[in-house]
């Protein structure tokens, strides 16, 4: 299965149990959204045909009702509590493995923003990273609003510790808010039914009640709020919430929407009226648009992911969303700049952007996303000396060769953290 496309060609329990029916097994689709197990990890799990699908999340049933081991969404976490989990060394050594990548792609700052779930003391494993040398790359984590527990009215984390906190090399940035699902999965939440699934809109992953409620704690309490928003209809809840909450001062605040996969008109105008921040992942395009054709039909298609019609929005920043797909910046640049589908195919070709445009919002955009355009985003006196060094220049070669430029150097706080060979 690759990630270029959205077809159903999901392993079940039964294709599963025929390479191990004695040991359990658990495999996790790419996007995240979705995990497959067989038999034996059902058992574990105490699984059956009479387990109700938890609120947001489905379980996939045969025609007999029986689980078909495929878990989406919060149904996944149904599976997940009787997994073993990370070691703080284990999880230091995969940033240190991350981190080479990155400086390998020329990435000096990076936000994760599925932080604290890897591992029980994740971020424990962050610190000591960084403190031993074994993470150069500067992070911003994006706690998960679900993994704190609220207490009399506010979040119980780390004794009223929020966005800002830490330093240059660490911080803690925005509450992360998982609003709805996604397309590979056909569960992003659509006012219409998908062009591929007649009977199906997709979810909410919580009720309306309840993301409102979390919008409003985490903004009282301080911290920057990013909402995964895919489909219009969960974007379209994104955006009440940010009005009934920070009303028409909500642009000092920059709540973030993280994605904004199928968007309207009328969205996008509500979007620069508050002044929300755009977060969204050009090489999408590539890895995932044909499926987005099959997944939407023509018409939507016109409205997913798209650059030219968000020009006018106060800020808009590019990122990967991996490890979904490839992450390289320069992967995204190209993407950005042909719409370019792995089939050869053009997705929506009018809303190209310029490769000037491109690299603006994957420096300034992205920093300015963060509230750290006074420290990073240009290269100016009083700023962190983080830059890169390219074979080529992009402004120079044909824009189907973007992609294949490769990094000489990656420089960050004015030391050489990279080199090629």
């Amino acid at each position: 299965m690759t990630t270029s496309s959205l077809r159903s060609v999901t392993p079940t329990r039964y294709d599963i149990d025929s390479v191990s029916h004695d040991h359990p097994v658990y495999l996790t689709h790419i996007s995240g959204h979705m995990s497959m197990v067989n038999t034996k990890a059902l058992q574990l799990a105490g699984i059956d045909k009479n387990t109700n699908d938890p609120e947001g999340g489905i379980i996939t049933r045969d025609g007999s009702g029986q689980p078909t081991g495929v878990f989406k969404e919060s149904a996944q976490d149904l599976i997940k509590r009787v997994l073993p989990p990370f070691t703080i060394d284990e999880v230091k050594k995969a940033l240190a493995t991350a981190n080479d990548r990155l400086l390998e792609e020329g990435v000096t700052s990076v936000q994760d923003a599925w932080a604290g779930w890897i591992a029980p003391k994740e971020f424990m494993g962050y610190q000591d990273a960084v403190k031993e040398g074994l993470l150069q790359v500067r992070v911003i984590l994006m706690p998960d609003v679900e993994s704190i527990k609220v207490k009399d009215g506010h979040f119980d984390f780390g004794f009223g510790l929020h966005s800002g906190f830490g330093n240059e090399r660490l911080r803690l940035g925005p509450i992360k808010i998982f609003i709805d699902g996604s397309l590979i999965g056909r569960t992003a939440a659509l006012t219409q039914p998908y062009a591929s699934d007649p009977n199906n809109k997709g979810l909410l992953v919580k009720p309306k009640e309840r993301i409102l409620e979390q919008v409003r704690i985490a903004h009282e309490d301080g911290w920057q709020v990013a909402m995964h928003v895919i489909g219009d209809q969960a974007i379209e809840v994104a955006l009440e919430s940010i009005e009934k909450v920070m009303g028409k001062k909500a642009k000092q605040y920059r709540p973030r929407l993280e994605h904004c996969g199928v968007l309207r008109e009328d969205l996008i105008q509500r979007i620069k009226s508050l002044g929300a921040v755009v977060v969204t992942q050009p090489h999408f395009i590539w890895e995932l648009g044909d499926g987005f054709r099959e997944a939407l039909g023509e018409v939507r298609l016109k409205l997913t992911y798209p650059f030219a019609s968000l020009r006018d929005l106060p800020i808009i920043a590019f990122s990967s969303d991996r490890p979904v797909v490839e992450g390289s910046p320069l992967l995204g640049i190209q993407a950005a700049v042909r719409r370019q589908t792995q089939s050869g195919a053009f997705l929506v070709p009018e809303e190209k952007i310029t490769i000037e445009e491109a690299i603006r919002w994957y420096t300034i955009g992205a920093a300015s996303a963060a509230f750290e355009e006074q420290i990073r985003g240009t290269l100016e006196q009083g700023k962190l000396a983080d830059f890169i060094v390219l074979s080529e220049s992009p402004f120079e070669v044909e824009s189907e060769r973007i992609s294949a430029i490769k990094v000489d150097l990656t420089v960050i706080g004015g030391k050489i953290v990279y080199k090629s060979q």
